[in-house]
């Protein structure tokens, strides 16, 4: 499950919850055969990925037939390389699987196509090797849950190979399954806890002459377990596995274990020091933001962390490239050589960018973006597999001026929340520092999605000033918005009514008016201290969590065009909407704001897996929901299309 950071009730403080509550867990069902691919569809040997190939988020489809497993540089700790494939519960949309439960489900899988293994590869060995590691920056399976290996033996049937669980139990079964099906392949059978998070193990798997066929598949799966939970919002992503080098080849042996090459093996990261992005005015304008967000003597600083993953030393060069993609038309070079010890990591390799090359975009500039290209080349690597190696040799990062500040990097690897008795009360705020005197506009702010819609609450959204280094005063509040979920690692934009004008510290967050726990991301990967502020009722202080990531709460200064009469922007997009009674029987009745009477509304209503039931237009104050089944659902209004209210209602 997802490791959710949440504060406890006011007798407990904040705690770590871990969500491990498990029912007991029937036998597992096997997965639906999918069709083999035609077989001029085979790939040739050798079969490799290491997911470090820019696809999406979702796996080489030149290489898989599946989209569910998450491509990221995000959920790993210490990968081989950059890039790796993590399996959990949530589908290609970021949404939990309608089929998750607390007993055992199958979640993610990861097929391969068609592979040709002829029976004369079998002369000189077949195997598979790859890295895998349980939990990362995600959540640690519990003792039920499992990583499994499985290959094609014909058209109907897949074998189980190998399997990795945290249950030591798990071991002597797991054997007898594997010696009953498997006959001939020797496996290992890992049985790791929750000390060994933070490795990447690595699995050396035979294949065996009776799967050495034209059209040999494999595939990972990922059988997982859903917490349940009495706190809502609490119930979301879980049971991470992450998996990185897998490599399919023939004249290999059991003790092929080193692979020669070398390699990125963290992505580039901002070259701001402290945000991850900022208001592009505010660091051309600013010359305090240039000297504290940009400048090393003088310079602009990128690191990077390379990995040599042979036994040997290897020297290499590295080459950087700094184009401007939104802005101007700046495009840089830089090249230099370097050495690298055996079999490590080195961290402390570093390029300088030019300070006037960053700052030429005109100031004019609402946004700017630069495409930061980091490659390496002339190193030495594996006879034969240098054209599938190249792609973790480059890291692209897209450096963003946009109208945010924002600390985390867009994805979340857990979920942060209050709850308890007094979490109706409970105020939550991340501290910035705008090194311009704005109008700030909006606030985005990611919801995790979490089980049967329980995340989806009211809230209070709201702004303060500082006062010590802690948040003051409030400049702004206006309660009633709803917590949304729209796709993975998609951020909601929350639009302020009023004029709020900020320089220096200040303040965005929410005030909760339900003990219920907003789960919002939280970014593991980005760590900021001092910036993490929460009150339960006895005043604000730094959160137990504060410097643990970053909660993704986003203050936005995009320009709006205000009523200066009114203090408010002159076209207003979403409204405050009354469904009632709530929970309903067979009628929905509507109380809309004197701005949406007389209006061509239609209305949609959504479960909470994003599936629309419902689809009425012509709305006005009614809407008949008898047809739909017991449960939590959430009510969407549009004019021409375009959503202007959503409301959460529970059907009877």
């Amino acid at each position: 499950m997802m490791l959710l950071l949440a504060a406890g009730t006011s007798f407990a403080g904040e705690m770590l919850a871990p969500l491990s509550a498990r029912a007991k867990r029937p036998a597992i069902q096997p997965l639906n055969n999918a069709p083999l691919a035609a077989a001029a569809d085979t790939l040739a040997l050798p079969f490799f990925d290491d997911f470090s190939a820019a696809t999406n988020g979702i796996p080489d489809q030149n290489k898989w037939l599946d989209r569910t497993v998450f491509i990221n540089n995000t959920y790993g700790i210490n990968q081989p390389t950059i890039g790796a494939a993590t399996f959990d519960i949530l589908n290609e949309k970021g949404e939990l699987y309608e089929q998750t439960n607390s007993y055992g489900f199958t979640a993610d899988s990861l097929t391969s196509k068609p592979i040709r293994l002829l029976p004369a590869d079998t002369l000189g060995g077949v195997f598979l090797s790859f890295y895998f590691q349980p939990g990362g920056y995600g959540d640690m399976p519990e003792r039920e849950d499992s990583l499994v290996l499985q290959f094609r033996l014909n058209d109907t049937t897949w074998i189980s190979a190998w399997r990795a669980s945290t249950d030591k139990t798990l071991k002597t079964n797991a054997a007898h399954v594997m010696q009953e099906f498997m006959q001939s392949i020797d496996t290992q059978i890992y049985t790791l806890s929750d000390t060994f998070q933070t490795k990447f193990y690595r699995a050396m798997v035979p294949i065996p002459k009776r799967f050495c066929y034209s059209g040999f598949q494999l595939r990972f799966v990922n059988y997982a377990s859903r917490a349940t939970s009495e706190i809502e919002g609490m119930t979301g992503n879980c049971d991470t596995w992450n998996l990185d080098m897998v490599y399919l080849n023939r004249n290999r042996t059991i003790a092929d274990t080193v692979m020669i090459d070398v390699a990125l093996q963290q992505p580039v990261k901002s070259i701001l020091k402290g945000y991850e992005s900022m208001p592009w005015r505010h660091l051309k304008l600013s010359t305090r933001a240039q000297r504290e967000q940009l400048f090393t003597g003088g310079k602009v600083l990128l690191g990077y962390n390379v990995a040599n993953l042979a036994k040997s030393a290897s020297s290499f060069t590295t080459s950087v490239n700094l184009r401007c993609v939104q802005g101007g038309a700046l495009n840089k070079g830089d090249r230099g050589g370097h050495n690298i010890q055996a079999d490590t990591v080195r961290s402390d390799f570093e390029h300088y960018l030019s300070s006037e090359d960053i700052l030429s975009p005109s100031a004019t500039q609402d946004s700017v973006a630069f495409d930061i290209k980091l490659y390496i080349d002339s190193y030495n690597a594996n006879p034969g597999l240098r054209s599938v190696l190249v792609a973790n040799d480059t890291s692209t990062y897209e450096q963003k001026f946009y109208t945010c500040y924002s600390y985390d990097d867009g994805t979340a690897e857990n979920g942060y929340g209050v709850f308890g008795n007094s979490a109706s009360r409970a105020r939550i705020a991340v501290q910035y520092y705008s090194y311009l005197a704005d109008t700030l506009s909006s606030v985005y702010i990611y919801f995790n999605s979490t089980q049967d819609g329980g995340n989806l609450q009211p809230f209070t959204l709201s702004v303060w000033n500082d006062v010590g280094g802690a948040p003051g005063q409030q400049l702004y509040s206006e309660s009633n918005h709803t917590a949304e979920f729209d796709s993975l690692n998609s951020f909601v934009c929350y639009k302020l009514t009023r004029k709020v004008v900020v320089n220096g510290l200040f303040y965005v967050g929410i005030v909760q008016q339900s003990n219920a726990l907003l789960n919002i991301g939280f970014d593991k990967n980005r760590a900021p201290a001092g910036k993490l502020f929460v009150d339960e009722g006895n005043g604000w202080v730094k959160s137990a969590y504060d410097g643990v990531g970053a909660l993704m709460i986003r203050p936005s200064f995009a320009p709006f065009t205000w009523d200066e009469t009114t203090g408010a922007p002159r076209e207003k997009t979403t409204y405050t909407v009354v469904a009632y009674p709530n929970p309903a029987d067979e009628e929905l009745y509507l109380k809309l704001p004197s701005e949406l009477q007389d209006k061509n509304i239609s209305a949609k209503i959504i479960s909470y897996t994003g599936r629309t039931l419902l689809h009425r237009v012509d709305v006005t104050d009614v809407i008949n929901v008898s047809g739909l089944p017991q449960g939590a659902y959430l009510l969407q209004l549009l004019i021409n299309d375009k959503p202007v209210a959503i409301q959460c209602f529970l059907k009877r």
